[in-house]
């Protein structure tokens, strides 16, 4: 059986209401999706190199100070934008850490706040906070 045979079997008369209803719930998702998926590509790293060039220039020389450096082509990142290499690369990945802390405090929030106020309410309070 297709997912329309399954669809049909839950509610035969799938209504305008169902439809704004799936809808409304289906942009929440997509406004999360968003959020999860910007730091991909703003913490990209942009590309290095020693001035003057050098064949032995690698992040680890340039962190210890061997050599000095500079930007190739540089897009705005949060990496280039902070510099954020070296002794404060850790910050890249934490802040995805604290997104994701964010979000499970949010799913228990949510969770709370809907048994409190009711779903649809907590839906649209979510999506539009």
């Amino acid at each position: 059986s297709s997912i329309d045979d399954v669809l049909l079997k839950i509610n035969p008369r799938f209504s305008l209401y169902n439809f704004l209803l799936l809808l409304s719930c289906g942009m929440a998702w997509v406004v999360s999706a968003w959020n999860t998926l910007v730091p991909i590509f703003a913490d990209i790293s942009p590309e290095i190199r020693c001035s003057p060039p050098s064949d032995n220039c690698t992040l680890l020389t340039i962190c210890s100070g061997e050599y000095q450096w500079e930007y190739v082509n540089v897009a705005s990142s949060t990496v280039s934008t902070f510099n954020l290499i070296c002794d404060q690369s850790y910050k890249v990945s934490l802040t995805g850490t604290i997104f994701f802390a964010g979000f499970i405090f949010g799913a228990a929030a949510g969770g709370q706040l809907s048994d409190m106020i009711g779903r649809k309410k907590s839906t649209i309070v979510c999506v539009f906070a």
